[in-house]
């Protein structure tokens, strides 16, 4: 009959429903919706599809990698830092502080002062000898 229809609002729910297990079409910035918008519009356009690459990107670069390996490697030199701070026992010491520095640190001390037994109630205070 020669009408068409439009299914994308559709299809771009269903995308971030396989893509997102936490579904959510509310973004903390618009900066954060765009950057959805682009991977959608990307995951969307398949190979040889060219012609409509071009007038859905309007030009922008077209993403055909994983966008994580534009990213520094961080783990040596957080590594370094946690072992020339004296914390480091193991690996999982680093990938601690790569999440959360401040409460890794303060974890940290808490397990220095206690291996070197400082009174069990000092340790926890967070009062640690200097």
């Amino acid at each position: 009959n020669g009408e068409t229809e439009n299914h994308s609002s559709e299809m771009f729910k269903e995308y971030f429903k396989q893509e997102k297990s936490s579904f959510n079409m509310l973004y903390a910035s618009q900066e954060e919706a765009y950057e959805a918008i682009e991977a959608y519009k990307n995951a969307v356009i398949g190979p040889g599809d060219e012609e409509i690459a071009e007038k859905v990107l309007k030009g922008e670069k077209r993403i055909t990698y994983r966008p994580a390996d534009d990213l520094e490697p961080e783990y040596e030199k957080l590594k370094a830092e946690v072992v020339a701070k004296g914390y480091y026992t193991q690996e999982e010491d680093v990938l601690s502080y790569a999440s959360f520095p401040e409460v890794a640190e303060n974890f940290f001390k808490w397990r220095k002062a206690k291996n070197e037994g400082v009174d069990a109630d000092m340790a926890k205070t967070g009062i640690y000898p200097v």
